[in-house]
């Protein structure tokens, strides 16, 4: 398919300005013991089960930072991505900081491990790389094992119609479809959204995105025989989506108050088998 394999070639020219990047991944502080979470995404998962001595399987996991986390936290964890040159570089820091955190290059829609886990994981910016959101799930369901957790925090899929040219919270409004019809967009993007404000381009700017909406999702993941214990919407986001956003008390990027509760950020979904 022409959209994925543009999409790891974007994804493998972004590995080497990422691993530079202080601004999202820091891989210094992170080699000296601090967990990569951007989210509580560890302490949220905690609350249904805890990853320490559990066998963790952790999809979309880029150069594996997470991954490497939920290892510090006593998981037994494995990490799978579609990028080469990510899984390289997981494997190099995994060795370097002296864990067994176990990393996979492959095609997500080709992954056939050949066994299940007690928790499958997958966290921030996966959603709109999936052209089949049926199928996703299905891999999701087959590595999973009876009784075992599946936790997915992403973008809320609204913030994909909304108008990034917004230039205060005053101005914020609906500009593209909510609703797909499961066509790909293409983007033409020079620079990733970690480098730190330098000038290196990608060697590979070209890259597509599919909408997919929230029942979109539930009712993939039923569809694929989970059952969804947990769904949370969240007015907090990621990271600095516009400019005039700022970090809450807690280190959250919101809205100014008059605006925050607009409309949601993310979405927490949480599924068992």
């Amino acid at each position: 398919m022409k959209e994925i394999e543009a999409n790891q070639m974007n994804w493998d020219s972004r590995v080497d300005i990422h691993k530079l990047s202080s601004k999202i991944y820091n891989i210094e502080n992170f080699k000296k013991g601090d967990l990569s979470f951007v989210s509580n995404e560890h302490n949220e998962l905690k609350e249904f089960i805890n990853p320490s001595n559990h066998e963790l399987l952790h999809l979309q996991c880029h150069f594996g930072l997470d991954t490497i986390s939920f290892s510090r936290l006593g998981a037994k964890a494995t990490g799978v991505d579609f990028s080469g040159k990510a899984i390289e570089l997981a494997k190099e820091l995994s060795k370097e900081i002296g864990l067994d955190t176990q990393f996979v290059q492959s095609d997500i829609y080709l992954l056939n491990l050949g066994k299940e886990f007690d928790i499958v994981f997958t966290s921030i910016g996966v959603l709109p790389w999936l052209p089949d959101l049926q199928k996703w799930a299905q891999i999701v369901s087959n590595h999973l094992k009876n009784g075992g957790i599946f936790y997915l925090k992403d973008g809320h899929p609204i913030i994909h119609a909304i108008d990034y040219d917004a230039k205060d919270s005053s101005e914020l409004k609906l500009k593209y479809p909510y609703f797909s019809d499961g066509k790909s967009f293409k983007y033409e993007e020079p620079y990733t959204y970690a480098h730190d404000g330098t000038d290196e381009l990608l060697e590979h700017s070209t890259h597509y995105e599919w909408q997919h909406t929230v029942s979109d999702i539930v009712n993939a993941l039923i569809s694929a025989g989970l059952r969804i214990i947990h769904m949370k919407e969240s007015p907090y986001g990621f990271f600095k989506s516009f400019e005039f956003m700022s970090q809450d008390k807690d280190g959250k990027w919101v809205l100014p108050e008059e605006y925050r509760d607009s409309f949601p950020f993310t979405i927490t979904i949480i599924a068992t088998k």
